[in-house]
């Protein structure tokens, strides 16, 4: 059997429904339908009571239409199989549905208070119908992110909102992590996808590294070294420095490359967070070495970025729980993630060259601007 009313094409094609009505003296004001799932074939006839989809979707079409022909072309059959479906629908219920006055037909009081509970079953089948679309489309669900602090700063929120806003039925949760809790979350399948500084070292987690940035130089505005292009280890010789604290993996490859060259910094300034060397550098205390997540987010705060020599990198490493169900959802999103970090990697390449916003500007803006300057570039 095939249904011709779009709603049902996916729902009940090829399908008879074996539907049963109850009524009778204790469900008067109450009429009830129940599908027998269970019956050894959908495909057998069944005794007088029996009803099938069909036979309820020419009912609310008439209902609907207040016609038999209407009816018969918003199911794409004839006029006459319509009747005959009503018909067959009439002696399921044991009842009248309707009375016909001239040429038109009325629906019986027991019409209309069965056509209460039949829109009641065509709107859980159009809900059904919607959210099977949308999982299609990759529109529908929930998901939950992480990500370390930096990036869950600004970045994440911008991207996640631009995947979001034309997806109403989705969902996200973003939290803030350091890398060595999200790869625990994520191990214990907590989160959906992780944005980490540092690789799983979980069997449980499958990492993926995303980009590898350079870190950059971060100066008071006026300070003599702003003068360069790039700054140079050599450069910050007995210079003050802002520096994080030993709990940053920066810190280390930061010290490391300055003990490898014999150079001495007066490291009056030790902070927890790299959000907080701005508001140092900015002051004046000092000069620091940073990542350019931070400075992407902190542009425009009173601070000049330089490139930095030799060169310093933050890597971006993806995590997922290794054993997780498919969803749609989640792989839409992925591949929104990581197109926009491609944005977002070439922006960091070209941070010291930016101007500097009057306001904190969307990452797009910054990539479209971006991408105007190289093409008007001689």
């Amino acid at each position: 059997m095939t249904i011709g009313t779009p709603l049902f094409d996916d729902v009940f094609d090829g399908l008879s429904l074996p539907v049963r009505f109850y009524g009778g003296q204790h469900h008067r004001d109450c009429l009830h339908f129940q599908i027998d799932y269970h019956s050894p074939s959908i495909t057998e006839t069944y005794e007088s009571t029996a009803m099938n989809a069909r036979q309820i979707e020419a009912f609310q079409a008439v209902m609907t239409t207040g016609s038999l022909t209407r009816a018969g072309e918003r199911m794409l059959i004839s006029q006459p199989a319509v009747s005959q479906l009503v018909a067959q629908f009439e002696r399921s219920c044991g009842f009248s549905l309707f009375e016909r006055t001239g040429n038109k037909i009325v629906p019986t009081r027991e019409a209309e208070a069965l056509f209460i509970e039949v829109q009641r079953m065509f709107t859980g089948v159009g809900q059904i119908s919607r959210v099977a679309t949308a999982l299609r489309d990759r529109t529908w669900g929930s998901l939950s992110i992480a990500a370390f602090p930096a990036i869950a700063r600004r970045v994440v929120p911008e991207i996640m909102w631009g995947f979001c806003k034309d997806r109403p039925e989705t969902r996200i949760r973003v939290e803030s992590m350091r890398s060595r809790g999200m790869i625990d979350a994520a191990a214990a399948q907590q989160i959906d996808i992780g944005l980490s500084v540092l690789p799983s070292d979980r069997p449980e987690v499958e990492c993926t590294l995303l980009h590898s940035l350079r870190g950059v130089c971060i100066l008071p505005l006026g300070h003599p070294l702003a003068a360069q292009e790039t700054v140079r280890a050599t450069d910050m010789a007995d210079q003050d420095f802002v520096s994080l604290g030993p709990q940053d993996q920066t810190r280390f490859m930061v010290d490391r490359i300055f003990d490898q060259q014999g150079l001495s910094r007066r490291l009056r300034i030790e902070v927890g967070q790299a959000e907080t060397a701005f508001t140092f550098v900015a002051a004046g205390a000092g000069i620091a070495v940073i990542d350019p997540v931070s400075a992407y987010n902190n542009r425009g705060a009173g601070i000049v970025i330089r490139r930095f020599e030799p060169a310093v990198h933050f890597d971006i490493w993806l995590l997922r729980p290794k054993v997780v169900r498919p969803f749609n959802l989640i792989d839409a999103a992925l591949d929104f993630i990581v197109e926009r970090l491609k944005q977002f990697a070439v922006l960091c390449e070209a941070l010291p060259d930016l101007p500097v916003p009057d306001r904190p500007p969307l990452l797009s803006e910054t990539f479209l601007h971006l991408l105007r300057r190289q093409n008007h570039a001689p």
